[in-house]
């Protein structure tokens, strides 16, 4: 039976250890030690990233495995802390090989300041009480699985939408599962769509400069128009035609591995209401903004942007359609009355997170 066990802090100074963890399964109070001072060596970490990746083998050997370049030396260079040596009074094993859990307050009978954790560890090695497995070492297959591994981890924490030191860790050492867990979270296409006054155009260029994604006003009809005058067609026709060219080029954006694509200005409600038929197969998520009737009149009325619509009276009986039918698939209402479209695109993004 082992006598000394240690226990890693990062606060000194300590005349009792407490028993202010955890123990796993039962979530009885506990404090954890062990016997190993190698492995007390790599609890000297910043509990804000909090990324240990070791234990301890059946020969006693403390094996690290590094899953990313250079972990070993980014996580602890330049740390130092605390071991806590104390001596049994009824520890007991707990669920990790080599840790074990008091779960009453001892009192340490000797405390080492370790002024250079980085350089302990390495000396460890050295002796053959640790083993690091480097990340330059392994095998395509391996660095493969830590990708899906951190990828999965990233979104079932919500590291995507924090600003959370955990959080920056994981996309500065994990870039590839980031950026793979960003394509997973993220919608193919966002599509703004409201009366005229809404706050459509804003809104999409505050979110196209978030977001740095490319925008696509669908009203850019004109650009895409026959311009060959033998060519009988209607404007109908016409218009068809250059909706469909422009579902053509937005797809292959996102076959290009593009996300957050933006939408606006899909100028029939008849065209909002196919769009589970035309993006079948494709993730997007439908923002219709509105407002009161006053507002939307005001705004328009007032515009002082270059537009030139001032057809107000369509533009209340599109905002009634819009808000009296029940919700489309994927679709999300936000009101724009009373708040900026800087707290518009808040909540459009609160929303692609969920």
């Amino acid at each position: 039976m082992n006598e000394i066990f240690y226990h890693a802090s990062n606060i000194g100074n300590l005349t009792e250890i407490k028993p202010l963890s955890k123990l796993h399964g039962s979530g009885e109070a506990v404090s954890y030690f062990t016997p190993i001072r190698a492995y007390a060596l790599f609890y000297l970490r910043d509990m804000e990233i909090n990324h240990v990746t070791c234990g301890v083998n059946k020969d006693g050997i403390v094996v690290y495995h590094e899953q990313f370049l250079n972990q070993l030396q980014t996580l602890y260079q330049g740390r130092s802390g605390y071991l806590y040596i104390c001596e049994n009074k009824n520890m007991e094993l707990a669920h990790t090989n080599g840790v074990w859990a008091a779960s009453q307050s001892l009192i340490p009978s000797k405390t080492e300041y370790v002024a250079d954790v980085y350089a302990e560890i390495l000396k460890a090695e050295e002796s053959g009480a640790i083993h690091v497995v480097r990340y330059d070492s392994l095998p395509d297959e391996k660095k493969q699985e830590y990708v899906d591994m951190m990828k999965n981890v990233i979104l079932k924490q919500g590291y995507l939408s924090s600003n959370s030191k955990k959080a920056l860790f994981f996309k500065e050492n994990f870039a590839e599962a980031w950026k793979i867990a960003q394509h997973e979270k993220y919608p193919h296409l966002i599509i703004i769509h409201g009366a005229p006054g809404s706050g459509k155009s804003t809104t999409a260029s505050l979110l196209h400069k978030k977001l740095r994604s490319p925008w696509f006003e669908f009203g850019w009809i004109s650009e895409f128009r026959n311009l060959n005058p033998h060519t009988e067609i209607t404007w109908e026709q016409e218009t068809d035609i250059s909706f469909e060219n422009l579902v053509l080029v937005v797809k292959n954006y996102i076959r290009h591995g593009f996300k957050n694509i933006i939408i606006t200005d899909i100028n029939f409600d008849s065209q909002i209401l196919r769009l589970p038929e035309i993006f079948d197969g494709f993730q997007y998520r439908l923002f219709t903004l509105y407002a009161t009737d006053e507002t939307l009149k005001t705004r328009i009325l007032k515009r002082d942007n270059g537009n030139t619509f001032r057809d107000w009276e369509s533009s209340l009986k599109l905002n009634a359609l819009l808000t009296s039918r029940p919700l489309l698939p994927n679709e999300i209402r936000i009101c724009s009355e009373s708040i900026s479209a800087d707290e518009v695109v808040i909540k459009i993004m609160e929303e692609i997170m969920k």
